[in-house]
């Protein structure tokens, strides 16, 4: 298509403007370039227009707006058209308002401006008709470029089968012998009770230590038990994870005041007498079973 450029100018007073076209003559959904130019005095600012889903009988795809300050303010406006109906279609004239310092308001309107629009039928030769699907295009493959690919299929997957048989006599192999059952729970708690106990941290007035120890026991213990995530849970959400397996009420009763007495002690700054330490210790004992 033929460029146009059509320049389409409108003057207020005080500004002036106008418009170019980068082409006259489309066919159906060509997109067209409607260029705005605004001059206008350096203390006037643009409104700037909306993005409407149309101008006229044309689509707007896109509108890109920049300005500059020389002389005068300088405001470019770039809108992408498109049309979807054929003969002469009108881009109409387009207004765009100014405000002063004064906060007055001026308008200007560029001109409407007239493109052809085509239908895509009209560059076919001949006269428009429906025609028969044309048969399938065949292309003819050398029966030797088959052999040639299969070939190198081959041999990569050869070659990544060596490879891993490679690989995996590299690795290190692990000695075969009896898989020792793992330790019950129980058994793990009863010996780290006992190590417990045994230490000194009650004697050196490591309570809160003490405590710590004793409720991270009870929380693997019950974890391996039950299956569920006790060491980043509080007391309250341990008691409700219990609550939807353990059906003795008394366990769940006692477990629960072991956990809020420890707690009392780790996180309040209490510190019980000896004797009511090792009656917490004997809780733990009673709740592993022991």
């Amino acid at each position: 298509m033929a460029a146009c450029a059509l320049n389409l100018f409108a003057a207020d007073d005080n500004i002036s403007g106008g418009a170019k076209i980068d082409k006259n003559r489309v066919t159906i959904g060509d997109p067209v370039s409607y260029s705005v130019t605004l001059a206008s005095p350096l203390d006037y600012k643009l409104t700037p227009p909306e993005k409407t889903p149309q101008i006229g009988q044309w689509d707007v795809k896109d509108l890109k707006i920049f300005q500059e300050k020389k002389d005068k303010l300088y405001s470019y406006l770039n809108y992408t058209l498109a049309a979807y109906t054929t003969g002469e279609v009108t881009v109409p004239g387009l207004t765009f308002q100014f405000t002063d310092s004064k906060n007055e308001q001026f308008g200007v309107t560029i001109q409407s401006a007239t493109i052809t629009v085509e239908s895509v039928l009209g560059l076919v030769k001949g006269a428009p008709a429906l025609r028969d699907i044309k048969p399938p295009l065949y292309l003819k493959v050398p029966l030797g470029l088959y052999l040639f690919w299969l070939i190198i299929a081959a041999a990569i997957l050869t070659g990544a089968w060596l490879w891993y048989q490679k690989y995996r006599k590299s690795l290190p192999q692990l000695p075969m012998g009896p898989v020792e059952p793992p330790v019950p729970p129980f058994q793990v708690a009863k010996e780290e009770l006992a190590k417990l106990k045994s230490s000194s941290l009650v004697k050196e007035g490591m309570i809160k230590e003490f405590y710590i120890a004793l409720t991270d026991i009870m929380r693997k213990y019950l974890g391996a038990v039950y299956s569920i995530d006790t060491m980043d849970k509080t007391t309250a959400e341990i008691y409700q994870q219990l609550r939807a397996q353990e059906q003795d009420k008394k366990a769940l009763v006692a477990i629960r005041d072991f956990f809020e007495e420890c707690d009392f002690v780790k996180f309040a700054k209490y510190r019980p007498e000896e004797k009511v330490i090792w009656e917490d210790f004997e809780k733990a004992e009673k709740i592993v079973g022991i």
